[in-house]
């Protein structure tokens, strides 16, 4: 491909033209990979039944280096940690007739490397924050293969941590095959406040307000995360409400995969007529499942509440009313972004029971 410029000075553009020589239309024919003599049966019946890149397919240079990166993240993973293509000749391509013959030369994938002990040093600890509970993100073993997988998702589930700004892993030393780890953390702020105003419609009433929200990222240790917020909206003198709501967050409740969480809330809203006086909770416990299953996410979620009806019109009795709902919820979710996806699905199912708890109750008396 060349291209020609033309310049015209008059009314100041510049054309241009490519001249493309199409030449001739390659298929790909022999995948030869050098340099895996070392690597392990298993591993290499994996790289031999990869199909990214096929023999007799038109031959396609983004095929081959996706089909390279495969086997180097496949060796990365599984303790090759110093794999890598030759820098001077990664790729040979030999052409023959109508077919391409490739030749992928690798290097340094002869030795396998473990997991040795990982230190967490956290710049400027001025809150306390526990280097064991730091740790629960740690998704591997001293002692467990190598996996540059399982480094990342260290990394990733230790930055999740709201008390958490930012945080690196890095090789500190590297003994025989043993590799060794320090994760450095830097803090953010333990507290926040934030005020805002709403303006919204509810059952064709339109309320404006605003209120308070606190964030504690590093409650009582052990990582628990406390939110409350006051919101107040006012429409009319009869019609206007105010709401509390305390929510708990403990992750790693059992395992780096669960998390429990516990939302109180507390009610007063006003209506044309009538009164509603409400208190409810709600506790949930949550387990991340897996990558690779279809539901990858679970919830058990007991949701409690209490609601009071006072009326101010003819001769209506006072309503109270408990209601509960336990329900098991499973979820699919490969959305590219937790807070505003753009990008993926989201599906999800719920079998629950409504009125268990107030029914046990009312039986036991």
């Amino acid at each position: 491909i060349e291209r020609v410029l033309s310049f015209n000075n008059t009314d100041s553009t510049v054309s241009i033209k490519f001249l493309i020589t199409e030449n001739q239309h390659y298929r790909t024919g022999n995948i030869l990979n050098t340099g895996l003599n070392n690597v392990n049966g298993n591993l290499r019946i994996i790289i031999d039944t990869m199909k990214t890149l096929q023999s007799g397919n038109y031959f396609r240079k983004d095929d081959m280096i996706d089909y390279s990166t495969g086997i180097l993240e496949l060796l990365h993973n599984n303790g090759y940690m110093n794999a890598t293509l030759k820098t001077d000749s990664g790729y040979e391509i030999l052409k023959k007739d109508s077919t391409v013959n490739i030749t992928i030369n690798f290097e340094r994938a002869d030795t396998t490397y473990r997991f040795g002990k990982t230190e967490i040093f956290i710049d400027s600890n001025v809150y306390d924050v526990s280097r064991e509970f730091l740790s629960n993100g740690i998704a591997y073993n001293e002692g467990d293969i190598y996996s540059k997988k399982k480094r990342l998702d260290t990394e990733k589930n230790i930055s999740q941590m709201p008390i958490i700004r930012s945080v690196r892993i890095r090789t500190s030393s590297i003994e025989k095959d043993i590799v060794n780890l320090k994760v450095d953390c830097r803090l953010s702020n333990r507290q926040e406040f934030t005020p805002f105003i709403d303006g919204t419609n509810i059952s064709n009433y339109f309320y404006a307000g605003g209120g308070l929200k606190y964030l504690n990222k590093y409650i009582w240790g052990g990582g628990r995360i406390f939110t409350s917020e006051i919101h107040a909206l006012y429409s009319t003198m009869n019609v206007n409400l105010i709401e509390l709501v305390n929510n708990i967050t403990q992750p790693y409740f059992f395992n780096s995969k669960s998390s429990l969480n516990d939302k109180l809330s507390v009610g007063y809203y006003n209506f044309d007529g009538y009164t509603n006086y409400y208190l409810g909770n709600v506790l949930s416990f949550r387990y991340y499942i897996a990558d690779h299953t279809f539901y990858n996410k679970a919830t058990i979620d007991l949701s409690e509440e209490f609601m009071k009806f006072k009326y101010t019109f003819g001769a209506m009795q006072d309503v109270n009313l408990y209601n509960s709902f336990l329900s098991f919820t499973l979820i699919h979710d490969n959305t590219n972004n937790a807070i505003a996806p753009f990008k993926g699905y989201y599906h999800s199912i719920t079998a629950g029971e409504g009125g268990l708890l107030p029914e046990l109750i009312l039986n036991a008396f």
